[in-house]
Formats: C-alpha cells, sequence, structure tokens
C-alpha cells in the first residue's frame, strides 16, 4: 500500500505541482508599493505650498474607489491557484455486514480531471486577472484625470473671483462718481441706476463663485478619498492653490492604431475576447473523461487485504456539451462587438476633444496675443486722458471693465484647454504620469512632454494685477 500510496503522490506532485505565475509576482510587487502587508502607506501631507504632484500620489494611495479595483485584481490572482488546485481527496469507509461485519474497507479516492482541464481552467483565472488589472490601471488614470480637472476649476474659480472683485470695485468708484455729479446736474440718473444694477449683476456673479468653492470642496473629497467627516480638510486646501497655470501642447499623437493598442479599457476588453475563446476550449475539454482512483485495505483482516478501484466519468449528455460552446462563441462575438463599438467610440472622442482643444488654442492666442494688448493699450489710453479731464471716468471704467472681462475669458480658456488636454492624455491615450508609474515596475507610456504655449513653462499667465500697484485716478484727482 505504501509504495501504491508513494507512487500516487509523485504523479500528482508531477502533473499538479504549484508553480508561481507571473502575474502573482507583479501583484506582490505592485502590493509591495500600494499597499504593503495590506496597509495603506504614508500619505503626502498637503499643506499651502503642496505641488499637484502631492494631490495626485495622495489621490492613488488613498481614493477608495482605486482601493476596489486593486483588491477585485488580487481575488481574481489568487483564484488562479484555486483553479490549477485539484479536488479534495475522499475518506472513504465502506462494509459488508452477513448478519455481523464480515468486511470493513477504510481508503481513500481522489479525482484527476482529463488531460488539459485543469491547465484551461488556470489560464481562464489569468487572462480574468489580466483584466482586472487593466481595469485597476484605468481606474487609477480616470483618478488622475479628475485631480487635474478639479485642480483646474479651482484656479479658474480663485482666479474669477479676484478679477470679479476688481471689477465690483470699479463699478462702486463709478457709482460714487455718478452719484457726486447727480446733484450738480452733471449726470443723469439714469446712468447711476445701470452702474448699479451693474453692480447688483457682479455681486451675484461673486456669491455664484463663493458658492462654487463649496462644490469645489466636496470634489476634492471625492477625488482625494477623504471622508466627509473632516470638515476642515479641504479649507486649507482651496486658497492654496495659486501656482503658476502653464499649457501643454496637445502630442502629435494621430496615429489611432497607437492610441488603441495603449488604451487601457480596449486592453481589457480584448482579454474577454480571450477569456471567451478560452471558454470554447475548455467546453471542449467536457468531451474528456475524469478519472477517478482509490485504494482501500480491509480492517477486519488485519489490513492484509486491499481493494483499488479506478472510475471514470461519462461525458453523454452532448447536447450540455453543445451549447457550452455555442455559448462560449456567443460571448466571443458579444465582446468583439464591444470591442468594435469601443474602438469606433475612442475615435470619434478624439476627433471631439482634438477639435475643442484646438478651438480653445485659437481663443487663447487670440485674446491673449491680439485682443488683451489692445484693451490693455486702451485702458491706459483712456487712463491719461481722464486724469487730463479730456474723458469722463465712466469711459475709463468701461476699458477696464473690457480688459478685465477679457482676461476672465482668456483664463476660462486656458482651464478648459488644460483639462480637455488631460483627458486625451490620461483617458484616451492611457499615458501615464511619473507618479503612477511608481507603483508598476513594468514599462508603462509615459506621460508625453510638457511644453510651454507662448511663454516659458512654469510661468504665470499674464493676468497679474498690474493694476493692484496703481491707484484710480479719482483719488489722484481728489
Amino acid at each position: 500500500m505504501k509504495y501504491f500510496l508513494l507512487a500516487t503522490s509523485c504523479l500528482l506532485f508531477l502533473l499538479f505541482g504549484c508553480s508561481t505565475p507571473p502575474v502573482q509576482v507583479e501583484l506582490t510587487d505592485v502590493q509591495a508599493r500600494y499597499r504593503p502587508d495590506d496597509q495603506k502607506p504614508t500619505l503626502p501631507k498637503l499643506t499651502a505650498g503642496s505641488q499637484i504632484s502631492d494631490f495626485i500620489n495622495y489621490a492613488i494611495l488613498n481614493n477608495p474607489k482605486i482601493e476596489a479595483s486593486f483588491y477585485e485584481w488580487k481575488m481574481a490572482v489568487q483564484e488562479i491557484a484555486v483553479a490549477k488546485s485539484l479536488p479534495y481527496p475522499q475518506l472513504t469507509l465502506s462494509a459488508e455486514v452477513k448478519r455481523v461485519v464480515t468486511t470493513l474497507l477504510v481508503g481513500f479516492m481522489q479525482t484527476i480531471p482529463g488531460p488539459g482541464k485543469l491547465s484551461l481552467q488556470a489560464e481562464l483565472y489569468s487572462i480574468e486577472a489580466q483584466q482586472k488589472r487593466y481595469l485597476f490601471e484605468d481606474e487609477i488614470l480616470n483618478t488622475v484625470f479628475k485631480v487635474y480637472e478639479t485642480y483646474y476649476e479651482s484656479i479658474l474659480v480663485n482666479r474669477k473671483t479676484r478679477l470679479v472683485n476688481e471689477l465690483i470695485g470699479l463699478v462702486e468708484t463709478q457709482e460714487a462718481s455718478l452719484q457726486a455729479g447727480l446733484g450738480a446736474g452733471l449726470n443723469s440718473a439714469e446712468e447711476l441706476i445701470m452702474v448699479r444694477v451693474e453692480k447688483e449683476r457682479l455681486r451675484k456673479e461673486l456669491a455664484d463663485l463663493d458658492d462654487a468653492c463649496s462644490l469645489l470642496s466636496s470634489c476634492w473629497y471625492r477625488v482625494l478619498g477623504v471622508h466627509f467627516s473632516c470638515k476642515d480638510f479641504c479649507t486649507t486646501i482651496l486658497p492654496a492653490i495659486k501656482m503658476p497655470l502653464a499649457e501643454q501642447t496637445l502630442p502629435a499623437e494621430s496615429d489611432l492604431d497607437k492610441m488603441v493598442a495603449n488604451n487601457v479599457r480596449l486592453k481589457a476588453l480584448v482579454e474577454e475576447i480571450k477569456h471567451a475563446q478560452t471558454l470554447i476550449q475548455v467546453a471542449h475539454k467536457e468531451n474528456l473523461s475524469d478519472v477517478t482512483v482509490g485504494y482501500g485495505v480491509d480492517a477486519r483482516s488485519g489490513y492484509r487485504m486491499s481493494a483499488p478501484s479506478l472510475g471514470i466519468t461519462l461525458p453523454l449528455w452532448r447536447k450540455r456539451i453543445s451549447a457550452q460552446i455555442a455559448g462560449a462563441r456567443a460571448h466571443q462575438k458579444h465582446a468583439e462587438a464591444l470591442l468594435s463599438a469601443e474602438q469606433i467610440e475612442l475615435a470619434v472622442l478624439f476627433a471631439e476633444k482634438s477639435y475643442l482643444w484646438r478651438q480653445l488654442q485659437r481663443e487663447t492666442n487670440l485674446v491673449r496675443d491680439e485682443l488683451v494688448p489692445l484693451a490693455e493699450v486702451k485702458a491706459k489710453s483712456l487712463e491719461a486722458a481722464y486724469k487730463s479731464g479730456r474723458v469722463r471716468l465712466s469711459d475709463w471704467v468701461k476699458a477696464r471693465n473690457e480688459l478685465i472681462e477679457l482676461q476672465i475669458q482668456l483664463v476660462t480658456a486656458i482651464t478648459m484647454k488644460e483639462t480637455v488636454y488631460y483627458e486625451i492624455s490620461l483617458v484616451l491615450q492611457s499615458h501615464w504620469p511619473e507618479e503612477a508609474t511608481k507603483i508598476f515596475t513594468a514599462d508603462l507610456p509615459a506621460v508625453v512632454p510638457t511644453l510651454r504655449v507662448g511663454t516659458q513653462a512654469g510661468t504665470s499667465l499674464p493676468l497679474q494685477d498690474k493694476q493692484d500697484k496703481q491707484s484710480t485716478p479719482e483719488k489722484e484727482r481728489k
């Protein structure tokens, strides 16, 4: 008996011995960086001087959606070892009774699946694990994009708030001048009413911007994965977003084939097709019989009598196997149709976003290079004319209002353009930022070079308050 058991154990080890799959090694490397010992690593401290990279690192390590995707990938990887394992052996006990117990057989039985069945099951779960990995990457890229989107929205709200406050100051100056000239008959009541209406409109816009700050706080909570109970978390962050707004150029990558090859959602759909193809092979393997071997000894005879056994399954239900094959083929066609539809949608979305980026780029160049300089010249000319008494205050204020409105239009166009750029780069082309590549050991497509359009990289927009250092002409005249 001992020789039989030894031979059976050696055979099972050779046929079904466990080896660590590459996906398990990759998971271990990623977990060592992302969730060492299933615990969050030390999060970067977000302060008033935090860079955008600190926000990205914090979001990647703390966002619960990314964490859920990671553990979903981990679950799929662990299923590979389960799929490669043999069924549990059975301990058997049988007796032959003729008035008394004449035979008492004690033994075990082991079912061995047909050739190739376990390896195909393991391959099935390996494909599923790879698909979950791509979805994990997709969640990271979407989260990084949301960080950029929220970041630029915060910049836009802060810049617009400053410019609207400046507009309100100019309108109040004009209102005071009209109020003083109304009693002397130099101004009409209609002009004063129009100025007050404009002031109330600007105050309403300022209230909307203040309310938008509350909405942005909620967006920061969501993208950074901060619990809502931390009420003071974003209060210290939003005022800190005063960094220079650098512009990126749209990558010259117009090769749709390369973009399709890099997109992680398309990679996940390709894995879905492989999964369906493997299901077809698994269904064909149902035609092979499983073998059950057993061995028992008679306890009543002092273990001198043995009873080996052998059994096989009979795959007689051909309709069942045919239905499994047909279902797997339908699954493959479904996955191929989804992949084709997603590729078409990706191409259309890339064309739409590229068009929007070019449109915003043209608007940015027009406003910054043409309209703003002309408006500055006009405002300075009317300021000098007002100081010399050749024009009224309302003419100068109107020119200053036009300049500030153009500055608001410029910062709006730039922030929208940058958001579209990162949507193309991260969501569509799956270019990885440096903060995310640190998690993976594999070579990933790097983010495209960030280039400055029109000025040097890292410099701020020409939207700073040049007028803050100047006093209003009304005060100088007084």
